[in-house]
């Protein structure tokens, strides 16, 4: 529990930390722009006709450098808002979400429409043997070029297109948490990496003829303080395969939710 703990906060860290430095060079050229200001204001010689007419209430709200950058990367919004990072984070967390499903993640109708018309989702649907079909939607490279860049996130979910009724089950378990536990969710990517470092500083030693298999996920409760894993069953899911992510889980001292 405490290992994983160590890890959530050094990938927290880590993305906080790529995120003030992008802070500090977006302040460091505001700051040169108002000093160019401020000189020009305290010389009376430049007073050139087009900046006296200038009107400051155009630059409210979104910078020029921003929408700039926006139009660079072909995004249909004017800024991000809280809630596009929301949904980064539950396709980074899941891989695959329902129309409804973006809405809990925060995604208005339009916002959504927005996403697509910038190329950061894209629907995907798969037939069932009924003739019912499942639709989702998942990230693009684009869309994730972007969760990189611009939300500094790192160690993505994998998603499964052939199994998309095993994301969606595992995006309803994300979105039913809480915000602390759903900004706390390790991916299976995480755990993996958690679980090789793990072994790696002999923190702990695999135990001969069991089996250890990455679950799909993990939160911290927001009231017990337990590390829990999460789970979605497939189909194709054996005795002996559940066994192994449970082996997994207890590898860290948690507890496993199965669905």
């Amino acid at each position: 529990m405490a290992f994983i703990k160590r890890i959530l906060m050094k990938t927290k860290q880590a993305e906080k930390s790529k995120a003030e430095k992008k802070g500090k060079k977006t302040s460091s050229k505001k700051e040169t722009t108002n000093s160019k200001t401020d000189s020009k204001k305290n010389n009376p010689k430049v007073t050139s006709s087009s900046t006296q007419t200038k009107n400051p209430s155009t630059n409210r709200g979104t910078s020029t450098a921003q929408k700039n950058k926006f139009k660079e990367l072909g995004l249909k919004m004017p800024c991000w808002l809280k809630c596009d990072y929301s949904a980064f984070h539950a396709f980074k967390c899941v891989g695959h979400m329902t129309k409804e499903q973006l809405k809990e993640a925060g995604l208005s109708n339009h916002r959504q429409k927005l996403w697509r018309q910038s190329g950061l989702i894209k629907e995907v649907f798969k037939n069932q043997n009924d003739g019912t079909r499942i639709v989702a939607y998942e990230m693009t490279q684009k869309g994730y070029n972007v969760a990189r860049s611009e939300m500094f996130m790192s160690g993505f979910y994998t998603p499964q297109p052939r199994a998309l009724e095993h994301d969606i089950k595992l995006a309803s378990d994300y979105l039913v948490r809480t915000p602390e536990e759903r900004e706390s969710w390790m991916t299976e990517t995480e755990l993996r990496n958690a679980f090789i470092a793990k072994v790696a500083s002999g923190e702990f030693v695999k135990e001969p003829g069991k089996d250890y298999s990455s679950c799909d996920g993990a939160y911290v409760d927001s009231v017990s303080g337990e590390l829990i894993f999460s789970e979605a069953i497939g189909r194709g899911y054996t005795t002996a395969m559940i066994t192994a992510k449970e082996n997994f889980a207890g590898a860290f001292g948690g507890t496993i939710r199965k669905y």
